[in-house]
């Protein structure tokens, strides 16, 4: 009788921590790995931004650029003036450049992988996806800014790209590297 007590009790306490650990570490969300930005540049202005979706599915790409356009105050889609040139960016940033551009802001994933957790009595597997995104001053073809994100469980595409987008901004702000906004 005693053993079965013992036994109840730590099955009950191990499953109340696997929910823990499954209630926070399957909740979606996007992480800063790593940012860059180019020390001498000024503060970005991106009145007159390019946004730029490097995937080989048009349909994708367009509906993403539009996300990111969403999230990028007075940017423009580039998808109908840009062509994607198989993801070569100076192709990209010479387009951008020649369409009027003064930025881009140019994503792409890096790294989907899935990782399994295991815990006493069971297994969860996340999806985790490594987003690139880097913002290029035209004038110079420079590389002002870039990071990578790295988002757990994204439920599609259209939310991975604004969950990346809202870390995109808040780290800019935090950073002081955007310029101040104009009234449109």
């Amino acid at each position: 009788m005693k053993g079965t007590s013992r036994l109840r009790v730590y099955v009950n306490a191990s499953a109340a921590i696997v929910a823990m650990v499954m209630a926070t570490g399957c909740a979606r969300g996007t992480r800063l790995l790593e940012t860059w930005h180019d020390p001498g540049a000024a503060p970005l202005s991106l009145q007159r931004a390019s946004t730029v979706f490097i995937t080989n599915d048009e349909s994708l790409r367009s509906v993403l650029q539009e996300t990111v356009t969403a999230q990028v105050p007075s940017a423009n889609v580039a998808y109908r003036t840009v062509s994607n040139a198989n993801g070569e960016i100076s192709d990209i940033l010479r387009s951008s450049l020649d369409a009027g551009y003064s930025h881009a802001v140019v994503m792409r994933v890096v790294d989907v992988r899935n990782k399994t957790t295991y815990y006493a009595m069971d297994a969860v597997t996340d999806r985790i996806v490594t987003v690139e995104t880097m913002i290029y001053t035209l004038a110079n073809e420079r590389l002002t800014f870039s990071a990578r994100t790295e988002t757990t469980n994204p439920s599609d595409s259209r939310a991975l790209i604004e969950s990346v987008m809202r870390r995109m901004s808040s780290t800019l702000e935090r950073q002081g590297l955007l310029a101040e906004r104009t009234s449109r």
